[in-house]
Order: C-alpha cells, then sequence, then structure tokens
C-alpha cells in the first residue's frame, strides 16, 4: 500500500532539498509514471538551436519509460518580445517544426521572450491585436494562460508569472490567478500531490550565489509576490 503525503509534508520536503530542514517529512510516495520538464529552449535560427532542439527531442523519445507529458517551462523562443514581426515568426515556426517531434500532449507556461513586442525599437502598441501574450496564444493555439489537470492521482498547476505592460515585464502572479488557484486548492485534497509549473522563480538562491548574499533580487528574476504564494499552498 502505497503512503500519501500531504501538500504541506511535500512542500517541506522541496525546502529541505536545498538545505533548509524540516524534522519528520516523509517523501515516500513513489513515481507511477514519467513526464518531461523543459524550459528555456530560446530556439532561434542561428547557433545550431534548430538541430539541437530536434536532437534533444528524439532523445526524449526513446527514453525507456515513455513520459505521458511535456510541461514546458516558457522561453521557447528568443526576443520575441523585443525583434520585428519576421523575427517573431521565424522563430515560432522553428519552434512549431520541432516539437512536432514530441509526440506527446506539451503543457505550456508563459516566457519573457515568448510574448510580442512589448518593448525595443520594434514595439507595437498595446492595442495591436497580436501584442504580449495575445501573440502566444494565437501562435500555440492556447485558450488560457494558467490551468489545471490531473494524471494518475497528481494535480499539475500551470501559472502564468509573466506580468506585460508597455515597455516592461515583471515577475508576478496576478489577482486573477491568486483568486483562480485560492479556490483550486480549496477543491483539492490536501493528500493530493501537486506540481506547480512556472517560468519565473517563486523563490530562488540563484541571485545570492551569483550576485551577493545581501543584494536583492529584481521583479525579473523572482515572482513579487511569491512568499504570498508559498504561504497559499502550504
Amino acid at each position: 500500500m502505497r503512503e500519501v503525503v500531504s501538500r504541506r509534508e511535500m512542500i517541506g520536503a522541496m525546502v529541505a532539498g536545498v538545505g533548509m530542514s524540516k524534522p519528520g517529512v516523509r517523501a515516500s510516495v513513489p513515481p507511477t509514471f514519467a513526464f518531461l520538464h523543459l524550459t528555456d529552449i530560446h530556439m532561434q535560427p542561428d547557433v545550431g538551436a534548430p538541430e539541437g532542439v530536434r536532437k534533444a527531442f528524439a532523445l526524449a523519445q526513446s527514453l525507456p519509460d515513455k513520459p505521458a507529458f511535456a510541461l514546458i517551462g516558457g522561453d521557447i523562443v528568443m526576443s520575441a518580445d523585443e525583434e520585428d514581426r519576421k523575427h517573431a515568426e521565424t522563430v515560432y515556426d522553428l519552434w512549431e517544426e520541432a516539437s512536432q517531434h514530441l509526440k506527446m500532449p506539451l503543457h505550456y507556461a508563459i516566457g519573457n521572450h515568448d510574448v510580442y513586442a512589448i518593448r525595443g525599437e520594434h514595439a507595437v502598441s498595446p492595442n495591436d491585436p497580436d501584442f504580449g501574450k495575445r501573440w502566444w496564444h494565437k501562435r500555440l493555439g492556447q485558450s488560457q494562460r494558467f490551468s489545471t489537470f490531473d494524471y494518475t492521482g497528481w494535480r499539475f498547476v500551470v501559472l502564468d508569472t509573466v506580468q506585460v505592460a508597455e515597455g516592461r515585464w515583471w515577475g508576478e502572479i496576478d489577482a486573477e490567478q491568486m483568486q483562480w488557484l485560492d479556490d483550486l486548492l480549496r477543491k483539492t485534497d490536501k493528500k493530493q500531490p501537486m506540481v506547480f509549473l512556472t517560468h519565473v522563480p517563486i523563490m530562488t538562491i540563484f541571485g545570492l550565489y551569483t550576485r551577493g548574499t545581501t543584494e536583492a533580487l529584481k521583479d525579473s528574476h523572482i515572482v513579487r509576490n511569491g512568499k504570498e504564494f508559498v504561504e497559499r499552498i502550504q
């Protein structure tokens, strides 16, 4: 009989994994299926990216434990946010061709490079029908920017942590998502394992390691309201 751990215990186990201990945490739920997590692919026509991505996807298809689906963590392309339309079309076309080799369902989180023409000399008006995330929705055929699905007793939650305005973007989970998340958590058994997919990190020690332990992170490197999110899901 498989032991089931609570959501709070699983979060504690993840925290313990980055060096903060939590006595008594049990993380003994055995994997019953495999899935891929692919992020920051940054597809672009130069530096051999298309061929490298195709090789990686072919390898994924050959895994003995075939993945049931893939979680795509954002930035599938490079610089659609600041280059011209021709570039945005090209990199998305490259992604579309390469992703066909992943013969499995794909679940996408939005990345800051995936949005269209929000800044720089090629920026378009926010009233443009393709501005920002509208381009991402159209090119990937996505009707929602955040979503959830269940698989063999696990609940997966895909969040949108990239908020955009004319000339800029930042990491945050907006009020609409927070309200949706509150409702989802109320409907989720506390013993059901959950996996959250984001592009911008909720919590990270990356900046502390690379920049200095007392230097504050910009909101392009961490979600502004990450602490609020963590408190909600415990």
